[in-house]
């Protein structure tokens, strides 16, 4: 009795559940394949006024304003996540200005720019590089195709710094050489973390291309399964309410109609079983690995490390690769200091051994969005996450939270802090400058109209999709999607696969 009690439950779950999840699982499928290629669609945009008002820009959020640069004592450029914007009245208006720039939003979005009167101008987006000619941004060619991540000038030379190398060159800056950092005794040999790995089996990018074609030809499965699951839901409805309510005058060709409804039904049963339980294993992993990509299952794979597989992408001869993510130059230390995935390194040369530093600023896993020196103060670096803001001296070691004025907080269960901060202009407002935060509206300088419900990239736009986070109308229960909704996954093929092996014992 309870035996059949259980196959009541997962046959009605199984039928019910698929049917209230296949909305979601397209989401998922067609988000997942187009991140999958984010360079084939950077030039595609949406409009934000198609998704929630949480993700319009409201007072420079959603990381519209990540920094600025001076150009002279009335002119401050502001950059990031919308572009570049020139104001000449200290922040009260502003008119784009990205003559040059390629368009679409993804490939407008700037993660660093450079400025002084003798070299000009350089701005930095994730694919490019580019300097300021008149009132014109041109592309300087960087010798190998790598995301970029920030970008210094330090004497003569100006420094790109990509995920994995870093780019040199010396002026009149046109000719850069490749660095590859060399090994620290602080760093793990062949070791990354266990929410890499993950990440790179649920997308693929572990076996290079052929991985991510595998990954795109899952996203088709579980579309097609999502389908033909709806379809033989709604179709033996359809066919019984024609049967029903058909005239007299109208049966025969009711008849007719049913009679190839029903051809078509058997076709989506056999791709939907055919699917199912032939590809259950890799399906279970796609969907267990992309668990625990979000939390709460996220802050059990953040830290540890395992062995990387030789001939996967994660295995490479160089110990940085993929590692590196902020660079500044200290005249105070005479020294480099980096933010990596590893950590904060400092070094007296690029090129040199890089020491770890232990005391440091709390960082969030998705890097430091303001890693600067203060303005005025060669000694004291800002470091800003969305962990918080926090001042770093040098000189002492001394951490101090810029919000509260004490020290940091310890890092909780999860690793956010109460201010998300998403940016940070030393050249505008008080004379401690402006922090941007990622959610909460700054109101210290103008906003231009048209960047309100502007427009953002594709990509993100499936990213938010992907990870539930547009999902807005969940709540609190937002942050637990992902993990709500695997599980249902999970179960869904589980419960499937069981039903169509115990079929098979019972033909055999």
């Amino acid at each position: 009795m309870k035996q059949g009690k259980r196959k009541s439950i997962a046959k009605i779950f199984h039928r019910w559940g698929g049917l209230v999840l296949s909305l979601f699982l397209v989401g998922f499928s067609l988000s997942g394949i187009l991140l999958n290629h984010r360079r084939l669609i950077a030039s595609w945009d949406l409009p934000r006024g198609l998704l929630p008002r949480s993700y319009h820009v409201d007072g420079w959020t959603q990381g519209a304003a990540v920094g600025s640069v001076a150009l002279g004592r009335d002119s401050v450029l502001l950059y990031g996540g919308e572009g570049i914007w020139l104001t000449q009245d200290r922040g009260q208006h502003f008119i784009p200005f990205m003559e040059g720039l390629p368009k679409g939003a993804d490939r407008r979005l700037m993660r660093r720019m450079v400025y002084n009167t003798r070299r000009g101008a350089f701005a930095l987006s994730q694919d490019a590089l580019y300097q300021l000619e008149g009132e014109r941004w041109n592309k300087v060619d960087l010798p190998l195709d790598e995301t970029l991540t920030d970008l210094a000038l330090q004497g003569d030379s100006l420094v790109v710094m990509g995920r994995s190398h870093l780019f040199i060159t010396q002026l009149p800056y046109q000719q850069f050489s490749v660095l590859t950092l060399p090994a620290s005794p602080d760093l793990p040999e062949h070791r990354t973390t266990l929410f890499r790995t993950l990440w790179a089996l649920h997308s693929g990018e572990m076996f290079h291309l052929v991985g991510r074609l595998f990954v795109d030809a899952l996203g088709v499965v579980l579309l097609l399964l999502s389908l033909s699951g709806v379809l033989m839901f709604f179709l033996p409805r359809y066919m019984k309410r024609l049967q029903r309510r058909s005239a007299e005058q109208y049966r025969t060709r009711i008849k007719r109609r049913v009679a190839r409804l029903q051809k078509r039904l058997k076709r989506y049963d056999r791709l939907h079983r055919v699917l199912g339980y032939w590809l259950f294993i890799p399906l279970f992993l796609l969907v267990l690995t992309g668990m625990f990509l979000r939390p709460p299952l996220l802050v059990a794979v953040a830290k540890p490390k395992v062995p990387t597989c030789p001939g996967t992408a994660l295995h490479s001869d160089n110990p940085w690769d993929d590692a590196l993510r902020r660079m500044v130059y200290s005249p105070w230390k005479q020294a480099w200091i980096l933010s990596t995935r590893e950590g904060v390194f400092r070094c007296s040369r690029l090129g040199l051994p890089m020491e770890k530093i232990e005391k440091t600023p709390p960082i969030s896993v998705m890097g430091a969005h303001v890693f600067q020196l203060e303005k005025g103060k060669p000694d004291v670096l800002l470091v800003g996450s969305f962990m918080g803001l926090f001042r770093w001296d040098l000189s002492t070691g001394e951490v101090t939270d810029l919000y509260t004025g004490g020290a940091p907080e310890p890092v909780g269960f999860m690793p956010l802090g109460e201010h998300k901060v998403a940016g940070y202009a030393g050249d505008l407002g008080s004379a401690r400058g402006i922090a941007f935060e990622y959610d909460v509206p700054c109101r210290e300088i103008a906003q231009p109209e048209e960047m309100g419900k502007g427009r953002i990239s594709l990509f993100y736009a499936m990213l938010e999709l992907h990870t539930g986070r547009l999902y807005v109308f969940l709540g609190p229960l937002g942050i637990l999607w992902i993990f709500l909704s695997g599980s249902m996954m999970l179960w869904l093929l589980i419960s499937g696969w069981q039903r169509l092996r115990k079929r098979a014992k019972r033909k055999a």
